[in-house]
């Protein structure tokens, strides 16, 4: 009886893995987050950032390890805090990443905190992140990312620190990121892009100056490698799971 009881549930298991491989190769775009543990489903605008955050994983982490997964809790992931049912902060000093900046991460537009600091990201800064204009404090040091930042990022005018040293920065920096209050961005020695005007750290800004209206930038189709890895992901889940079935049934009953 035992042995048919475990045979149903991994055959069940099985029936259930195939459906998730056979969604996410297909290309089908349906939440990986909703109907999960990772998020209640009276969130919805949390739904979204936990999608984003999945599907980006890949990318950001390189080589490293990030405990992001449906089974556990958005609240719970490695340098992610949720205020208001948005993501409002990501911070991942010193996780030793080894892949780049996604240009997903544009997406989570109630961010506040990016801090990306002190690791090992190469590739260039997003122009999407010039999306995030809810940001207070932005951290990129000590990388080895390259190439222009994007001018883009003078939308960020909610910026109050800012820390760009310790990478291989070329080309000019966009005018109104020099003017943030606790900023590194003169110590770069790059020159001026533009005419924008610097962000006034005396007087509050004038309400009667237009604040540019952000880009909206399409969400993009997931690659098979971040399906692959979100399949791998649940796979590893499934593959712990199974063994403790195993480890229940070869146990001898107590009465």
């Amino acid at each position: 009886m035992k042995a048919i009881a475990v045979g149903a549930i991994t055959i069940a298991i099985l029936i259930s893995v195939s459906a998730v491989t056979v969604s996410l190769v297909s290309g089908q775009s349906e939440s990986l987050c909703a109907d999960s543990t990772a998020v209640a489903t009276s969130t919805p605008s949390l739904i979204g950032d936990c999608d984003n955050l999945l599907r980006m994983k890949s990318d950001l982490r390189g080589t490293a390890q990030l405990n992001w997964w449906t089974g556990r809790s958005i609240a719970q992931w490695d340098g992610v805090s949720v205020q208001g049912g948005r993501v409002d902060e990501v911070s991942l000093a010193n996780n030793a990443l080894d892949g780049v900046v996604p240009a997903r991460m544009g997406s989570l537009s109630a961010l506040t905190t990016l801090d990306l600091s002190s690791n090992s990201l190469t590739g260039g800064i997003p122009s999407s992140l010039g999306n995030l204009t809810n940001l207070e404090s932005l951290e990129l040091s000590s990388n080895s990312l390259s190439g222009q930042i994007p001018e883009s990022l003078n939308r960020l005018t909610k910026l109050s620190r800012l820390r760009l040293s310790g990478n291989d920065f070329t080309g000019c920096m966009p005018a109104n990121l020099l003017g943030v209050a606790d900023g590194d961005a003169a110590s770069l020695n790059l020159p001026t892009c533009g005419n924008g005007t610097p962000i006034s750290t005396a007087t509050p800004v004038s309400t009667s100056t237009p604040t540019p209206t952000p880009i909206p930038t399409a969400t993009p189709t997931p690659t098979t490698g971040e399906r692959l890895t979100t399949i791998e992901d649940r796979l590893s889940d499934i593959d712990t799971r199974l063994r403790a079935v195993e480890t229940a049934v070869a146990t001898p009953s107590s009465q």
